[in-house]
Protein backbone atom coordinates (compact mmCIF):
# COMPACT_ATOMS: atom_id res chain seq x y z
CA UNK A 1 0.00 0.00 0.00
CA UNK A 2 1.24 3.05 -1.01
CA UNK A 3 1.80 6.37 1.93
CA UNK A 4 -1.57 8.08 2.84
CA UNK A 5 -0.16 10.71 5.07
CA UNK A 6 4.01 12.07 5.82
CA UNK A 7 4.95 14.09 8.76
CA UNK A 8 7.17 16.84 8.08
CA UNK A 9 7.66 18.69 11.36
CA UNK A 10 6.56 19.32 14.58
CA UNK A 11 6.49 22.93 16.22
CA UNK A 12 7.36 23.03 19.76
CA UNK A 13 6.57 25.99 22.32
CA UNK A 14 7.51 27.47 25.45
CA UNK A 15 4.78 25.54 27.77
CA UNK A 16 5.71 22.63 25.93
CA UNK A 17 2.85 22.58 23.83
CA UNK A 18 3.24 21.37 19.88
CA UNK A 19 1.90 21.35 16.69
CA UNK A 20 2.57 18.74 13.72
CA UNK A 21 2.72 19.42 10.18
CA UNK A 22 2.90 17.57 6.89
CA UNK A 23 0.72 16.53 3.98
CA UNK A 24 -1.74 14.07 3.33
CA UNK A 25 -1.89 11.85 0.03
CA UNK A 26 -5.75 11.48 -0.74
CA UNK A 27 -6.88 9.57 -3.24
CA UNK A 28 -9.03 11.50 -6.10
CA UNK A 29 -11.81 9.90 -7.36
CA UNK A 30 -12.08 8.22 -10.71
CA UNK A 31 -14.38 10.99 -12.14
CA UNK A 32 -12.58 13.78 -10.75
CA UNK A 33 -8.90 13.01 -11.71
CA UNK A 34 -7.12 15.77 -13.42
CA UNK A 35 -3.53 15.90 -14.87
CA UNK A 36 -0.75 18.34 -13.05
CA UNK A 37 1.32 16.81 -15.17
CA UNK A 38 4.56 19.58 -13.50
CA UNK A 39 3.85 19.01 -9.94
CA UNK A 40 6.68 19.02 -7.72
CA UNK A 41 5.95 17.62 -4.07
CA UNK A 42 7.16 19.60 -1.14
CA UNK A 43 8.49 15.92 0.19
CA UNK A 44 11.79 15.66 -0.99
CA UNK A 45 12.37 11.95 -0.18
CA UNK A 46 8.61 11.14 -1.81
CA UNK A 47 9.01 7.48 -4.02
CA UNK A 48 8.55 8.33 -7.57
CA UNK A 49 5.27 5.60 -7.65
CA UNK A 50 3.65 8.42 -5.87
CA UNK A 51 5.04 11.21 -7.32
CA UNK A 52 3.87 9.76 -10.31
CA UNK A 53 0.43 9.03 -8.76
CA UNK A 54 0.41 12.61 -7.96
CA UNK A 55 1.41 14.09 -11.56
CA UNK A 56 -1.46 12.35 -13.27
CA UNK A 57 -4.41 13.57 -10.82
CA UNK A 58 -4.81 9.98 -9.00
CA UNK A 59 -3.49 11.00 -6.13
CA UNK A 60 -3.34 15.34 -4.66
CA UNK A 61 -1.19 16.23 -1.67
CA UNK A 62 -2.81 18.74 0.84
CA UNK A 63 -0.69 20.04 3.41
CA UNK A 64 -1.80 20.10 7.17
CA UNK A 65 -1.70 21.50 10.61
CA UNK A 66 -2.90 19.80 13.83
CA UNK A 67 -3.17 23.01 15.54
CA UNK A 68 -1.99 22.73 19.14
CA UNK A 69 -1.59 19.54 21.14
CA UNK A 70 -1.20 20.21 25.21
CA UNK A 71 2.04 19.40 26.42
CA UNK A 72 2.45 15.23 27.42
CA UNK A 73 0.12 14.29 24.82
CA UNK A 74 1.45 10.88 23.39
CA UNK A 75 2.55 10.04 19.85
CA UNK A 76 -0.51 7.51 19.94
CA UNK A 77 -3.05 10.49 20.56
CA UNK A 78 -1.08 13.03 18.12
CA UNK A 79 -1.29 9.52 15.12
CA UNK A 80 -4.69 9.49 16.07
CA UNK A 81 -5.56 13.03 15.64
CA UNK A 82 -3.42 12.98 12.32
CA UNK A 83 -5.66 9.75 10.93
CA UNK A 84 -8.98 11.64 11.88
CA UNK A 85 -7.79 14.88 9.93
CA UNK A 86 -7.22 12.96 6.86
CA UNK A 87 -10.10 11.01 7.06
CA UNK A 88 -12.22 13.98 6.91
CA UNK A 89 -10.44 15.22 4.50
CA UNK A 90 -10.70 12.28 1.70
CA UNK A 91 -14.26 12.53 2.28
CA UNK A 92 -14.36 16.04 1.83
CA UNK A 93 -12.79 15.03 -1.39
CA UNK A 94 -15.06 11.99 -2.34
CA UNK A 95 -17.86 14.87 -2.31
CA UNK A 96 -16.28 17.22 -4.51
CA UNK A 97 -17.08 17.20 -7.69
CA UNK A 98 -14.06 18.75 -10.50
CA UNK A 99 -15.58 20.80 -13.33
CA UNK A 100 -11.90 20.22 -15.02
CA UNK A 101 -12.36 16.77 -14.57
CA UNK A 102 -11.98 14.78 -18.29
CA UNK A 103 -10.23 18.36 -20.06
CA UNK A 104 -6.51 18.59 -18.88
CA UNK A 105 -4.48 16.39 -21.18
CA UNK A 106 -6.80 16.09 -24.30
CA UNK A 107 -6.11 17.71 -27.55
CA UNK A 108 -7.29 19.55 -30.34
CA UNK A 109 -5.75 18.73 -34.12
CA UNK A 110 -7.89 21.33 -35.77
CA UNK A 111 -10.75 19.53 -36.45
CA UNK A 112 -11.85 17.37 -33.77
CA UNK A 113 -11.06 17.15 -30.00
CA UNK A 114 -8.87 14.03 -29.24
CA UNK A 115 -10.08 12.79 -25.61
CA UNK A 116 -7.28 10.37 -24.99
CA UNK A 117 -5.34 11.92 -21.91
CA UNK A 118 -1.87 12.48 -23.52
CA UNK A 119 -0.49 12.60 -19.49
CA UNK A 120 -1.63 9.07 -19.45
CA UNK A 121 2.20 8.10 -19.41
CA UNK A 122 3.57 10.79 -17.11
CA UNK A 123 6.71 8.46 -17.21
CA UNK A 124 7.15 9.26 -20.89
CA UNK A 125 11.25 10.18 -21.62
CA UNK A 126 12.18 13.74 -21.76
CA UNK A 127 14.94 14.25 -24.61
CA UNK A 128 17.87 15.96 -22.67
CA UNK A 129 18.15 19.81 -23.85
CA UNK A 130 21.93 19.16 -23.61
CA UNK A 131 21.49 17.30 -27.22
CA UNK A 132 20.65 18.71 -30.41
CA UNK A 133 17.65 17.14 -31.24
CA UNK A 134 17.10 16.56 -35.29
CA UNK A 135 13.48 15.58 -36.30
CA UNK A 136 12.72 13.81 -39.44
CA UNK A 137 9.99 11.55 -41.36
CA UNK A 138 10.16 7.93 -40.79
CA UNK A 139 11.76 7.38 -44.04
CA UNK A 140 14.79 9.76 -43.49
CA UNK A 141 14.86 8.37 -40.02
CA UNK A 142 15.34 4.99 -40.71
CA UNK A 143 17.92 5.79 -43.20
CA UNK A 144 19.88 7.88 -40.53
CA UNK A 145 19.76 4.88 -38.15
CA UNK A 146 20.74 2.10 -40.48
CA UNK A 147 23.69 4.91 -41.36
CA UNK A 148 24.67 5.23 -37.63
CA UNK A 149 23.78 2.29 -36.09
CA UNK A 150 21.94 3.36 -33.80
CA UNK A 151 19.99 1.28 -30.91
CA UNK A 152 16.54 3.39 -30.82
CA UNK A 153 14.45 3.73 -28.22
CA UNK A 154 10.52 4.37 -28.26
CA UNK A 155 7.76 5.72 -26.14
CA UNK A 156 3.97 5.39 -26.70
CA UNK A 157 1.91 7.64 -24.61
CA UNK A 158 -1.38 6.30 -26.20
CA UNK A 159 -1.43 9.15 -28.89
CA UNK A 160 1.83 9.13 -30.34
CA UNK A 161 5.01 7.47 -30.91
CA UNK A 162 8.37 9.09 -30.68
CA UNK A 163 11.14 6.86 -31.40
CA UNK A 164 14.94 8.58 -31.29
CA UNK A 165 18.48 7.31 -31.38
CA UNK A 166 22.00 8.82 -29.90
CA UNK A 167 24.66 9.66 -32.03
CA UNK A 168 26.93 11.31 -29.79
CA UNK A 169 25.63 14.75 -28.70
CA UNK A 170 22.68 14.62 -31.41
CA UNK A 171 19.59 12.82 -31.25
CA UNK A 172 17.33 11.65 -33.74
CA UNK A 173 13.64 11.49 -33.33
CA UNK A 174 10.76 10.91 -35.52
CA UNK A 175 7.10 10.94 -34.52
CA UNK A 176 4.15 8.52 -35.60
CA UNK A 177 0.89 9.27 -34.77
CA UNK A 178 -1.25 6.18 -33.39
CA UNK A 179 -4.33 7.59 -34.88
CA UNK A 180 -5.57 10.61 -36.76
CA UNK A 181 -2.36 12.68 -37.57
CA UNK A 182 -2.90 16.73 -36.33
CA UNK A 183 -3.74 18.78 -39.09
CA UNK A 184 -1.16 20.72 -38.95
CA UNK A 185 1.60 17.74 -39.67
CA UNK A 186 -1.27 17.26 -42.49
CA UNK A 187 -0.81 20.76 -43.86
CA UNK A 188 2.83 20.10 -44.05
CA UNK A 189 2.73 17.61 -46.87
CA UNK A 190 2.87 14.47 -44.72
CA UNK A 191 -0.52 12.48 -45.26
CA UNK A 192 -2.68 10.42 -42.83
CA UNK A 193 -1.74 7.08 -45.68
CA UNK A 194 1.92 7.44 -44.90
CA UNK A 195 1.32 7.90 -41.34
CA UNK A 196 -0.40 5.05 -40.93
CA UNK A 197 1.99 3.23 -43.56
CA UNK A 198 4.72 4.39 -41.71
CA UNK A 199 3.19 3.10 -38.66
CA UNK A 200 2.78 -0.31 -39.83
CA UNK A 201 6.69 -0.41 -40.57
CA UNK A 202 7.41 0.40 -37.33
CA UNK A 203 5.09 -2.04 -35.77
CA UNK A 204 5.81 -5.10 -37.73
CA UNK A 205 9.62 -4.21 -38.25
CA UNK A 206 11.14 -1.48 -35.61
CA UNK A 207 8.97 -2.19 -32.25
CA UNK A 208 9.91 -5.65 -31.44
CA UNK A 209 14.21 -4.86 -31.47
CA UNK A 210 13.46 -1.45 -29.70
CA UNK A 211 14.13 -0.58 -26.03
CA UNK A 212 17.22 -1.87 -26.23
CA UNK A 213 20.30 -1.34 -23.75
CA UNK A 214 22.28 1.87 -25.66
CA UNK A 215 25.59 0.33 -24.05
CA UNK A 216 25.49 -3.78 -24.20
CA UNK A 217 27.32 -4.96 -21.03
CA UNK A 218 28.49 -8.43 -19.97
CA UNK A 219 26.57 -10.21 -17.22
CA UNK A 220 29.06 -8.60 -14.41
CA UNK A 221 27.92 -5.61 -15.22
CA UNK A 222 31.14 -4.02 -17.62
CA UNK A 223 30.54 -2.82 -21.22
CA UNK A 224 30.88 -4.51 -24.01
CA UNK A 225 32.84 -2.64 -26.57
CA UNK A 226 31.70 -3.76 -29.70
CA UNK A 227 35.18 -3.89 -32.44
CA UNK A 228 33.23 -2.65 -35.60
CA UNK A 229 30.20 -1.21 -36.46
CA UNK A 230 27.55 -3.48 -37.54
CA UNK A 231 24.05 -2.79 -36.55
CA UNK A 232 23.36 -4.24 -32.72
CA UNK A 233 20.58 -6.17 -34.63
CA UNK A 234 22.69 -8.14 -37.27
CA UNK A 235 24.92 -10.91 -36.51
CA UNK A 236 28.29 -11.89 -37.46
CA UNK A 237 28.51 -13.58 -40.95
CA UNK A 238 31.28 -15.21 -42.57
CA UNK A 239 30.67 -16.32 -46.17
CA UNK A 240 32.18 -18.27 -49.08
CA UNK A 241 29.52 -18.14 -51.64
CA UNK A 242 26.54 -15.50 -52.80
CA UNK A 243 22.87 -16.06 -52.45
CA UNK A 244 20.79 -17.43 -54.46
CA UNK A 245 17.29 -16.29 -55.04
CA UNK A 246 15.68 -19.28 -55.32
CA UNK A 247 17.54 -21.65 -53.29
CA UNK A 248 18.53 -19.39 -50.24
CA UNK A 249 21.55 -17.97 -48.08
CA UNK A 250 24.55 -18.99 -49.50
CA UNK A 251 23.26 -21.00 -52.47
CA UNK A 252 24.63 -19.12 -54.81
CA UNK A 253 28.42 -18.71 -56.75
CA UNK A 254 31.60 -19.76 -55.20
CA UNK A 255 33.91 -17.29 -54.22
CA UNK A 256 36.91 -18.91 -56.11
CA UNK A 257 38.25 -19.00 -59.37
CA UNK A 258 41.24 -21.07 -61.40
CA UNK A 259 42.77 -19.37 -64.35
CA UNK A 260 45.41 -20.87 -66.69
CA UNK A 261 45.59 -18.37 -69.52
CA UNK A 262 45.83 -14.15 -69.62
CA UNK A 263 42.62 -12.59 -69.36
CA UNK A 264 39.90 -12.09 -66.44
CA UNK A 265 37.63 -14.33 -64.41
CA UNK A 266 34.63 -12.88 -62.99
CA UNK A 267 32.58 -13.89 -60.40
CA UNK A 268 29.43 -12.28 -59.96
CA UNK A 269 26.94 -12.75 -56.95
CA UNK A 270 24.24 -10.75 -54.90
CA UNK A 271 23.11 -11.19 -51.44
CA UNK A 272 19.19 -11.67 -50.72
CA UNK A 273 19.06 -9.40 -47.59
CA UNK A 274 20.66 -6.18 -46.27
CA UNK A 275 24.01 -6.73 -45.34
CA UNK A 276 26.91 -4.94 -44.18
CA UNK A 277 30.65 -6.14 -44.79
CA UNK A 278 33.61 -4.86 -43.45
CA UNK A 279 36.43 -7.18 -44.79
CA UNK A 280 37.94 -10.23 -46.25
CA UNK A 281 40.28 -13.04 -46.61
CA UNK A 282 42.10 -13.57 -50.15
CA UNK A 283 43.89 -17.19 -50.22
CA UNK A 284 46.21 -17.84 -53.69
CA UNK A 285 48.25 -20.02 -54.94
CA UNK A 286 50.48 -19.80 -58.44
CA UNK A 287 50.65 -15.80 -58.43
CA UNK A 288 53.05 -14.27 -60.40
CA UNK A 289 53.79 -10.63 -61.51
CA UNK A 290 50.71 -9.08 -63.18
CA UNK A 291 47.77 -11.09 -61.24
CA UNK A 292 45.82 -8.94 -59.44
CA UNK A 293 42.38 -9.28 -57.73
CA UNK A 294 39.24 -6.49 -57.70
CA UNK A 295 36.15 -6.30 -56.28
CA UNK A 296 33.33 -3.84 -57.01
CA UNK A 297 29.81 -3.62 -55.78
CA UNK A 298 27.63 -1.69 -59.07
CA UNK A 299 23.88 -0.77 -59.03
CA UNK A 300 22.26 -2.18 -62.05
CA UNK A 301 19.81 -0.22 -64.13
CA UNK A 302 16.22 0.01 -63.47
CA UNK A 303 14.47 -1.74 -65.93
CA UNK A 304 12.05 0.69 -68.13
CA UNK A 305 9.00 -0.02 -70.61
CA UNK A 306 6.69 -2.30 -68.02
CA UNK A 307 4.72 -2.04 -64.60
CA UNK A 308 2.49 0.47 -62.76
CA UNK A 309 4.28 3.71 -61.58
CA UNK A 310 4.42 6.07 -64.09
CA UNK A 311 8.04 8.06 -64.09
CA UNK A 312 9.49 10.59 -65.97
CA UNK A 313 12.96 10.30 -67.83
CA UNK A 314 15.43 13.47 -66.85
CA UNK A 315 18.85 13.36 -68.90
CA UNK A 316 21.94 13.24 -65.92
CA UNK A 317 25.15 12.11 -68.56
CA UNK A 318 25.61 8.89 -69.01
CA UNK A 319 21.99 8.24 -68.73
CA UNK A 320 18.40 9.15 -66.87
CA UNK A 321 17.28 9.32 -63.25
CA UNK A 322 14.12 8.41 -63.20
CA UNK A 323 11.07 11.04 -61.15
CA UNK A 324 8.44 9.69 -60.47
CA UNK A 325 4.80 11.24 -62.16
CA UNK A 326 1.94 11.55 -60.24
CA UNK A 327 -0.18 11.13 -63.44
CA UNK A 328 -0.18 7.92 -65.72
CA UNK A 329 1.41 9.79 -68.58
CA UNK A 330 5.50 8.98 -69.25
CA UNK A 331 7.60 5.44 -68.98
CA UNK A 332 6.04 3.10 -66.52
CA UNK A 333 8.28 0.92 -64.34
CA UNK A 334 7.58 -2.01 -61.79
CA UNK A 335 8.62 -1.23 -58.25
CA UNK A 336 9.39 -4.54 -57.42
CA UNK A 337 12.60 -4.96 -59.64
CA UNK A 338 13.69 -1.16 -59.23
CA UNK A 339 16.83 -0.84 -57.75
CA UNK A 340 17.04 1.87 -55.57
CA UNK A 341 20.85 4.04 -55.20
CA UNK A 342 21.20 6.43 -51.77
CA UNK A 343 20.90 9.86 -52.16
CA UNK A 344 23.43 11.57 -49.36
CA UNK A 345 22.11 14.42 -49.09
CA UNK A 346 17.98 13.35 -49.27
CA UNK A 347 16.81 15.29 -52.27
CA UNK A 348 16.05 11.69 -53.48
CA UNK A 349 12.71 11.05 -55.40
CA UNK A 350 11.98 7.49 -53.94
CA UNK A 351 11.92 5.79 -50.47
CA UNK A 352 12.65 2.71 -49.30
CA UNK A 353 11.79 1.18 -46.36
CA UNK A 354 15.34 -0.37 -45.63
CA UNK A 355 13.72 -3.69 -44.64
CA UNK A 356 16.50 -5.97 -43.16
CA UNK A 357 15.54 -9.19 -44.66
CA UNK A 358 14.32 -9.29 -48.30
CA UNK A 359 14.23 -6.12 -50.63
CA UNK A 360 11.62 -4.29 -48.76
CA UNK A 361 9.32 -1.33 -50.41
CA UNK A 362 10.18 1.17 -52.81
CA UNK A 363 7.63 3.87 -52.82
CA UNK A 364 7.36 7.38 -54.79
CA UNK A 365 8.67 10.85 -52.85
CA UNK A 366 6.94 13.11 -54.75
CA UNK A 367 8.32 16.06 -52.69
CA UNK A 368 12.09 15.56 -53.75
CA UNK A 369 12.95 14.80 -50.11
CA UNK A 370 13.68 11.40 -50.40
CA UNK A 371 17.03 9.31 -49.30
CA UNK A 372 17.25 7.02 -52.56
CA UNK A 373 17.35 7.59 -56.27
CA UNK A 374 16.50 5.56 -59.48
CA UNK A 375 18.74 5.25 -62.59
CA UNK A 376 17.85 3.51 -66.01
CA UNK A 377 21.89 3.01 -66.15
CA UNK A 378 23.98 0.88 -63.93
CA UNK A 379 26.61 2.64 -61.40
CA UNK A 380 29.82 2.00 -59.25
CA UNK A 381 29.12 2.60 -56.13
CA UNK A 382 32.70 1.83 -54.42
CA UNK A 383 35.66 -0.05 -55.43
CA UNK A 384 36.24 -2.11 -52.59
CA UNK A 385 39.55 -3.58 -53.60
CA UNK A 386 40.87 -2.37 -56.49
CA UNK A 387 43.72 -4.54 -58.54
CA UNK A 388 45.17 -5.91 -55.65
CA UNK A 389 48.48 -7.89 -57.00
CA UNK A 390 48.81 -11.11 -55.72
CA UNK A 391 52.29 -13.21 -56.06
CA UNK A 392 53.46 -16.13 -54.25
CA UNK A 393 52.13 -19.91 -53.42
CA UNK A 394 49.86 -20.91 -50.65
CA UNK A 395 49.57 -17.16 -49.78
CA UNK A 396 47.08 -15.00 -47.62
CA UNK A 397 45.68 -11.32 -47.38
CA UNK A 398 44.00 -10.39 -44.46
CA UNK A 399 41.97 -7.52 -45.03
CA UNK A 400 40.37 -6.48 -41.74
CA UNK A 401 39.44 -2.74 -40.79
CA UNK A 402 37.28 -3.08 -37.73
CA UNK A 403 37.74 0.61 -36.63
CA UNK A 404 35.91 1.95 -39.62
CA UNK A 405 32.54 1.92 -40.82
CA UNK A 406 31.37 -1.44 -42.44
CA UNK A 407 29.89 -0.93 -46.16
CA UNK A 408 26.51 -0.91 -46.07
CA UNK A 409 25.09 -3.42 -49.30
CA UNK A 410 21.56 -3.39 -50.48
CA UNK A 411 20.01 -6.94 -51.84
CA UNK A 412 19.35 -5.05 -55.14
CA UNK A 413 23.34 -4.67 -56.00
CA UNK A 414 25.21 -6.90 -57.76
CA UNK A 415 29.09 -7.52 -56.57
CA UNK A 416 31.73 -7.71 -59.13
CA UNK A 417 34.85 -9.59 -58.11
CA UNK A 418 37.35 -10.08 -61.45
CA UNK A 419 40.73 -12.45 -60.81
CA UNK A 420 43.24 -11.11 -63.60
CA UNK A 421 45.79 -13.62 -64.87
CA UNK A 422 48.89 -11.57 -66.46
CA UNK A 423 49.47 -14.84 -68.27
CA UNK A 424 50.09 -18.01 -67.49
CA UNK A 425 49.33 -21.82 -65.89
CA UNK A 426 48.18 -22.49 -62.44
CA UNK A 427 46.39 -19.40 -60.51
CA UNK A 428 44.24 -20.51 -58.11
CA UNK A 429 42.21 -18.07 -56.06
CA UNK A 430 39.21 -17.84 -53.63
CA UNK A 431 38.30 -15.83 -50.90
CA UNK A 432 36.16 -15.14 -47.60
CA UNK A 433 34.09 -12.31 -46.44
CA UNK A 434 33.48 -10.74 -43.25
CA UNK A 435 29.83 -9.08 -42.49
CA UNK A 436 26.54 -9.16 -41.02
CA UNK A 437 23.24 -9.24 -41.42
CA UNK A 438 19.77 -10.54 -39.96
CA UNK A 439 19.47 -13.96 -40.84
CA UNK A 440 22.06 -15.78 -41.67
CA UNK A 441 20.45 -19.19 -42.07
Amino acid sequence: MSNQISILNSIIQPDGSFSVTGVFWLTVPTANVVPNPNFNSVVSFIDNSTLMSLRYGTLIEQPFNTGAFMAGTTIATVQSTIQTLFNTAQQKLNNTESALAGLVGTTFDGTNWNTTNVFGNLQKTQMSAGHTQRFANWSVWKKCQTTKNGQFQFDDDGYVYTIWFYDGPEVHICNIWKSTVPSGIIASGYTQAQNDADKSDFESNYKPLANGVILPRAADGRPNMAPNSFPMWSNLYFFGRGDDDGYGIAKGPYFQASSDVVGDTVVQFHLTDLTYIIGGIINYTGAQIGDTVSYVVVAPPTPVGSGTQAVNLVNVGPGNILIPSPTADGYLIDLTTAIPVQNVTNTGYWNWDMAKIGKGTITPNYNGNGGWDLYDFEINLGNVAAECPMVGDNMRIEIMVESVTSMMVLPHWQHICTVHNGGHAGLRVCWIACGARLNTI
